[in-house]
């Protein structure tokens, strides 16, 4: 065995530790595990008890003088107080994850004092551990908690010298390959973010890292992409949890003022750049963890941004950064499902102006899984019969349109159901909005259901029958005033308001009720479906638009009146072949938005489109693809090559990303060219612009 301590730190390292304490933030948590030390802890609860040890163990470190009597106390919490906790696992939850939680802290601060302590001592810690963590078995309910301490344990008594195999399969599939938690946002935090309940559950990874034994931690790819979604992107614009999961309603980030979220520099720079600004306003605590795992102090701040995840669905907001701004999330795990997933591919969640403004199935298990209780559809009242699908199709971002789609995959069977999620970014007096896409495919006659669940806890106010309906956000909402527009393009059959739990009220009361609206539609005799829905968030400040609803005989849609005579206008359809929209707009595609203004179009995006005729500008391609489009610059979206046509007054050039097309040819105002598949950002030159 080496010599001690070694499991977090060897001896040898003590003086670059105390020289940290005369700087910040290691400074802070100095002081803080001092005020720990002088106030004392004689309880047997787990999570204070392994606080107190923490900041023991630390205390030894940084005070010289002193590390005799720190090492007895330490001693005196292991034999006297982790002794009288309750180790069992016939109490779930509390009797299992905290206790093992507590012991793994109390073998590390074992590991650091064991050299003043005398050997009776010692084998007296020891054979409390081994007794107190013996209780529970080491395969189980909460395996992570299991493995953490156990293998701690192991490695501390020199009994295990390799890799350990069943927790780095149960840290890595937590996530999907670009770093999506595929247990939901809450448990996310929880497990490996982490909470003080679970300290092992994460930190375990930081023993096998320091001793050599495992060392596929802090240079993995994917836990740092994990990392830099937990800090950046699990959270909206007020630092707020996106509800996907299990998660109560109400759920903050407990990991916050945890020992270990701190040090996610270790896995990733920029993961630790938005963690600084993500732990805005804390300040890291005083415990062994925190201090001697944060070896450097948290970089200048990044704030998240829109971002896609192939794997794992779509997180958008509004810039620059603001807890009012807008944000949106669309879940789609392809892999990796548990316990607590729900079934909610391609749900989505929607935030702004400092509130939730729609919550999700709640907190825990099966009565909340179902996809009538997130924000998702189904077929003839048909569960889902998988949990994960298989994530996105294209996306784009940029700084006016967010856009992504997600494909169910078999997450409804031999249903077909593509969600298309934007955001509208709100621009001066303009506010933000999100506009969904959903293209359904199931036999003739199939009735297809969609769910949302406003934040609120009163019933939404039907401003036009089954076309605008209004809810004043107040459920959980830490904010006032805020209210969700909902407008359906798409005239449903039926538009039912019902209340539902918002969670399992046995185990939470406090969860309390919210109201959900279902939409029925029924596919038809052609067996596709396209529906278009926006929804319009608002606060005091902010006008909303009147939004009406634009059908025809081939397509539906809604249009949205802001102020300033600018309208935006939102369609869909089913229809094989080309439709016209109120003589301006014809489009071959499933559904378009576009924005007007009294001095013309502003921008347009189409949704798998073949050609489309706007204004003064046409495009043609002969596959399906998705564009963007405002003024002179774009984005399109292909999954083939494409031969693609576009008219436009003058055009004289294209550039796709940072290449002049050369093989372009310009013919009077058309331009063509061949494009490879994938995404690319392009320009057109007009006149003789260089």
């Amino acid at each position: 065995m080496d010599e001690h301590p070694f499991l977090l730190c060897h001896r040898s390292q003590f003086p670059d530790l105390r020289a940290r304490a005369g700087r910040e933030p290691w400074a802070t948590m100095w002081v803080d595990a001092r005020d720990r030390i002088e106030n004392g802890y004689d309880g047997t609860d787990p999570i204070p008890l392994h606080r107190y040890v923490g900041a023991l163990a630390l205390g030894y470190i940084l005070e010289p003088d002193r590390q005799a009597d720190h090492a007895n106390q330490v001693r005196d919490a292991i034999v006297e107080q982790l002794s009288a906790v309750t180790f069992n696992p016939e109490q779930a939850h509390a009797g299992t994850v905290p206790p093992m939680g507590a012991a793994f802290v109390c073998i590390l601060a074992l590991d650091i004092v064991h050299d003043d302590l005398a050997p009776d001592d010692v084998a007296a810690c020891e054979a409390v551990i081994a007794d107190q963590i013996g209780k529970i078995d080491r395969e189980g309910s909460w395996p992570a908690a299991r493995y953490g301490t156990h293998g701690t344990w192991d490695i501390y008594c020199g009994d295990r010298t390799g890799p350990d195999d069943a927790f780095y399969d149960n840290y890595r599939c937590q996530m999907t390959p670009d770093g999506v938690s595929t247990v939901a946002n809450t448990y996310a935090f929880s497990r490996l973010g982490s909470s003080d309940s679970r300290p092992q559950k994460t930190g375990y990874a930081d023993v096998l890292e320091h001793t050599g034994i495992d060392q596929r931690y802090y240079d993995n790819p994917r836990f740092a992409h994990f990392y830099r979604w937990l800090c950046g992107s699990a959270v909206d614009p007020s630092r707020q949890l996106y509800q996907f999961g299990d998660a109560f309603p109400y759920a903050s980030i407990e990991s916050r003022k945890s020992t270990l979220l701190w040090r996610v520099g270790r896995f990733d720079r920029t993961a630790a750049a938005h963690a600084a600004w993500l732990l805005e306003d804390y300040e890291p605590p005083g415990h062994l963890l925190s201090y001697v795992l944060m070896d450097e102090s948290l970089p200048d701040p990044i704030v998240p941004q829109s971002r896609l995840y192939p794997d794992g669905g779509a997180v958008f907001r509004e810039l620059p950064d603001d807890p009012h701004s807008l944000g949106a999330g669309l879940y789609n795990i392809t892999a990796n499902d548990e316990w607590h997933t729900h079934e909610e591919t391609n749900a989505i969640a929607v935030s702004a102006y400092g509130a939730k403004v729609t919550v999700n199935g709640g907190w825990l298990g099966e009565n909340m899984r179902p996809p009538w209780k997130n924000n998702t559809i189904a077929v003839d009242g048909r569960r889902h019969e998988h949990r994960t699908g298989a994530g996105l199709v294209e996306g784009w971002t940029t700084d006016l349109l967010d856009y992504a789609c997600g494909d169910a995959g078999g997450a409804l069977g031999a249903v077909d159901f593509r969600r298309s999620l934007l955001l509208v970014h709100g621009r001066g007096e303009l506010p933000g909005y999100v506009p969904v896409i959903d293209e359904v495919s199931a036999d003739p006659g199939a009735v297809i259901h969609a769910y949302l669940h406003p934040a609120t806890e009163s019933p939404p106010t039907a401003i036009a029958d089954r076309t605008r309906y209004r809810a004043a956000i107040d459920h959980h909402a830490p904010v006032d005033g805020v209210t969700l527009d909902v407008g359906y393009g798409t005239e449903p059959t039926a538009v039912d308001c019902d209340e539902v739990e918002s969670g399992d009220l046995e185990r939470t009361p406090d969860s309390g009720h919210h109201y959900r609206l279902t939409t029925t539609y029924p596919v038809g005799s052609t067996g596709t479906r396209t529906l278009v829905t926006v929804l319009v968030p608002a606060d005091q400040s902010i006008n909303p638009p009147a939004i009406e609803r634009r059908t025809g005989s081939d397509y539906s849609g809604v249009v949205l009146d802001h102020e300033n005579g600018v309208q935006d206008v939102l369609v869909g359809t089913a229809s094989p072949d080309p439709v016209t929209v109120a003589d301006e707009l014809t489009l071959d595609g499933t559904a378009m938005l576009y924005r007007t203004t009294d001095r013309g179009t502003a921008w347009y995006f189409a949704r798998n489109a073949r050609s489309v005729e706007l204004a003064d500008c046409g495009v043609e391609s002969s596959t399906p693809i998705s564009l963007f489009l405002e003024d002179t610059r774009g984005i399109i979206t292909t999954p083939d090559r494409t031969d693609l046509r576009i008219s436009r007054p003058n055009v004289s050039a294209i550039r796709l990303g940072d290449r002049l097309a050369t093989d372009a040819i310009v013919e009077g105002d058309v331009i063509s060219l061949s494009v490879p598949p994938g995404r690319h950002a392009f320009t057109m030159y007009v006149d003789d612009s260089p």
